[in-house]
């Protein structure tokens, strides 16, 4: 899985929109296995949120970072994918947005891999992803 999203990322933050230096990193999921079934799903669900921060995040700044961390639980996997760019509002409800894109990542998670995606506060902004399964080698 990390692999993959260093790569998904490579693909989408090196992008030739704009003037902003992105550097982004991928931590932890060397040893993840996800089934394709399950994977395909993440990596929509990657994608769209880093073609968001290609979009959003730095709008008025020359450079920013973007950090995907991998952990695993016991029947669990989570994703953090972050930014130091501009935050999103604190009382964004993901279950209700209008915006297409947030809403694709929220139903995919929530029904297709039944899992739990939250918005967390603090600087930039920061999506934490949970599905359930066991994804060891």
């Amino acid at each position: 899985m990390h692999d993959h999203l260093l790569l998904l990322a490579c693909e989408i933050l090196t992008s030739e929109v704009g003037w902003v230096y992105i550097t982004y990193t991928v931590e932890g999921g060397e040893d993840v296995i996800v089934p394709m079934d399950k994977a395909v799903f993440l990596s929509l669900v990657a994608s769209e949120i880093l073609t968001n921060v290609l979009k959003y995040a730095f709008l008025d700044k020359e450079q920013g970072t973007v950090t995907i961390l991998i952990s695993q639980k016991p029947e669990q996997l989570c994703l953090d994918i972050s930014d130091d760019g501009v935050s999103m509002p604190a009382e964004m409800d993901l279950s209700a947005t209008e915006s297409v894109g947030l809403s694709m990542i929220y139903n995919v998670v929530t029904v297709q891999l039944g899992g739990t995606i939250k918005q967390v506060e603090g600087t930039g902004t920061r999506y934490h992803i949970c599905i359930p399964g066991n994804f060891s080698p």
